[in-house]
């Protein structure tokens, strides 16, 4: 109703507006300039690109999440001989077996 009575805005502000493409970043010095309504229509751009991203997350989390699972039903379903070969002994650990255990291999 009062919209363009308070603080001038921006020119670069002013000239989106003028073509109808509002930025979310516009929000504040469209309210300062008392444009309320253009002032929520980027504050809406501002919360779709949210939840695009709050989704993008979600999805991104949830491959992870399932991907984890996967992994961890195959090594429940592994034989003893086929966790020991899917994860073996480094060489300084054996080293160190070997050592502590009096082994020589004589």
């Amino acid at each position: 109703m009062f919209g363009g009575h308070g603080a001038p805005l921006p020119a670069d502000v002013a000239m989106r507006m003028a073509n109808g493409e509002i930025y979310p970043e516009d929000a504040s010095a469209l309210r300062a300039s008392n444009y309320d309504d253009w002032a929520a229509v980027a504050d809406q751009h501002r919360e779709s690109i949210l939840e695009r991203a709050r989704q993008a997350t979600r999805e991104r989390e949830k491959a992870i999440h399932q991907e984890q699972v996967k992994r961890q039903q195959q090594w429940a379903e592994m034989s003893l001989l086929e966790r020991m070969s899917a994860n073996p002994v480094s060489e300084v650990a054996a080293a160190q077996a070997r050592e502590q255990w009096g082994i020589t291999g004589r």
